[in-house]
């Protein structure tokens, strides 16, 4: 396939004098340049790619021209903004269609730091001093006239960096400084669990898998473990907290150790700073949910006493039955046969043992029987403990 490029850079190349004095020339090559334009990997006649209108991309800087969307094909077109720089001050840089141009100003007009332009471009000077002022991109010189050197395009500027923005002051083709995307400089989200990276300009944290111990203050050893949305948690139980004193307590809603003297009721206490996994046992009056909350025992939410000579919470009597350990003895009231030493309750007093009252008390061996206490013997597989208990023999505890 013929080079359309040499087409293009013929066209731009040559003046319209050159142009008609080489017309007869340049016939036998026009032929080659139409047909390789005719088609291409889109199959438009300029064989250009499809696009949207609106759509532009400036491929390179300082060359007029840029990739605009022209009838549905991308296209190069002129572009008057996108001007070149000599880096001469004795030039006007500008564009003349796509062809970029650098006409020289006159003679005597003032460049630099005091000095004039010679006519030809060039800036007489005296010392380097009168060309301009250096950068990391650009350098003068003089002799006799000003010159510049430029940094090799791409050079990172070692001053004017923001860390953490996704961005890299660099320099360009032209010793000019230019701001481009950089994907290695990402801002740090403080999250050791997370992978910082830069897409598109805008910083992006995504879970690092490999991480799954990480810093934080929301727990006392000073370290927490990573979960598969990179989140740091302090904690998802209380023993993760560390052991005291001071003691801590896990509050897994939120993942994070609270003291258990902090004046506030949180983490998994029942009340302010007593309960739940909190070394100190709640006093009475304070909220509760089992009696292991409770410095004595918890009656409906309530930490209660069992030793204060009153009837009170869920106790059958004084100081027994209920919550309470000591169950109450006969005659004594009750609410339910457990808050009794018989196992009888009826009509809220606890009852003496009997051998016909349904329940195994007193001396009795099982229910109503045994014990030789006035009761009949076991039949079998009643429980025993001896043969006097049963009508036959007794055997491992069971009436034959």
């Amino acid at each position: 396939m013929p080079d359309t490029s040499l087409c293009r850079s013929k066209a731009r190349s040559y003046g319209l004098a050159s142009i008609l004095a080489l017309g007869f020339a340049m016939v036998a090559s026009v032929p080659a340049c139409l047909d390789s334009q005719g088609s291409g990997p889109s199959g438009r006649p300029d064989g250009g790619a499809a696009c949207t209108p609106g759509d532009e991309t400036d491929g390179s800087s300082g060359d007029c021209v840029k990739m605009a969307c022209v009838d549905g094909v991308l296209q190069t077109v002129a572009d008057d903004d996108d001007m070149p720089d000599d880096g001469k001050d004795c030039t006007v840089d500008s564009c003349e269609g796509t062809t970029p141009t650098h006409v020289n100003k006159p003679a005597g007009e003032s460049c630099g730091m005091g000095s004039s332009c010679d006519g030809v471009g060039n800036c007489t000077c005296a010392s380097d001093a009168d060309c301009g002022e250096n950068t990391e991109c650009r350098t003068f010189t003089c002799d006799k006239v000003c010159k510049s050197t430029n940094a090799p395009a791409g050079t990172k500027l070692t001053a004017g960096q923001t860390d953490g923005d996704c961005k890299v002051l660099q320099c360009n083709s032209s010793g000019g400084i230019e701001e481009v995307l950089d994907a290695k400089d990402p801002q740090s989200d403080g999250n050791d669990c997370t992978v910082d990276t830069c897409v598109n300009g805008a910083p992006v944290y995504t879970p690092d898998p490999a991480v799954k111990v990480c810093v934080t203050q929301d727990n006392p050893t000073g370290t927490g473990k990573c979960d598969a949305e990179g989140k740091c948690l302090g904690c998802t139980q209380t023993s993760e907290c560390g052991s005291g004193p001071p003691w801590y307590t896990c509050d897994e809603t939120v993942n994070v150790c609270f003291r258990c003297d902090d004046g506030v009721k949180n983490g998994t206490e029942t009340d302010v700073d007593c309960g739940g996994e909190c070394i100190d046992r709640c006093g009475l009056g304070k909220a509760c949910k089992v009696t292991a909350d409770c410095a004595e025992a918890c009656d409906n939410g309530v930490c209660v006493s069992c030793f204060d000579g009153v009837k009170n919470g869920g106790e059958g009597d004084v100081d027994c039955g209920g919550i309470c350990a000591d169950k109450c003895g006969t005659n004594q009231s009750c609410n339910v046969p457990a808050d009794c030493t018989s196992g009888v309750c009826t009509g809220n007093k606890c009852i003496a043992p009997s051998c016909s009252d349904g329940v195994a008390n007193g001396t009795e061996t099982d229910v109503d029987c045994g014990g030789g206490g006035g009761c009949p013997k076991c039949g079998p597989g009643k429980k025993c403990n001896g043969g006097g208990d049963c009508l036959n023999s007794c055997v491992e505890g069971t009436c034959n």
